[in-house]
């Protein structure tokens, strides 16, 4: 695979993985006032695991063409990742954090962006 492709595929991973995320968010929301749907919870699930999958993947290819080994940015991007992935089963439990973790998860990706822009360390 090419760089580029593992770039569009890593960006895909992201839009999924957010999508999961805000689809959750706004399920724990909803639930606050009426059940949720089980179809609802399991499409994010799907999508939650399917764009950390991709992620993980494409991170690493991307990292492996680059010949730069694991350095520190890329630790913290993958503990990032671990964040995202445990996330959706605080918004699953504690539906009443929905308001706060609305905008923390796109501070999140901006962290993760800025790490893979600026590789700071």
């Amino acid at each position: 695979m090419s760089y580029p492709l593992f770039k569009v595929l890593h960006l895909l991973g992201v839009f999924l993985l957010f999508a999961a995320l805000g689809g959750a968010v706004l399920r724990a929301y909803a639930a606050r006032q009426t059940p949720p749907r089980d179809h609802a919870s399991k499409l994010v699930g799907i999508t939650h695991g399917l764009a950390l999958v991709i992620l993980l993947v494409t991170g690493f290819g991307i990292l492996g063409m680059l010949g730069l080994g694991v350095p520190g940015w890329a630790w913290a991007k993958l503990a990032l990742w671990l964040v995202m992935g445990a996330l959706v089963v605080v918004i699953r439990r504690a539906p009443a954090q929905a308001g706060w973790l609305w905008w923390l998860l796109p501070l999140l990706g901006a962290v993760a962006a800025w790490l893979a822009i600026y590789k700071p360390f």
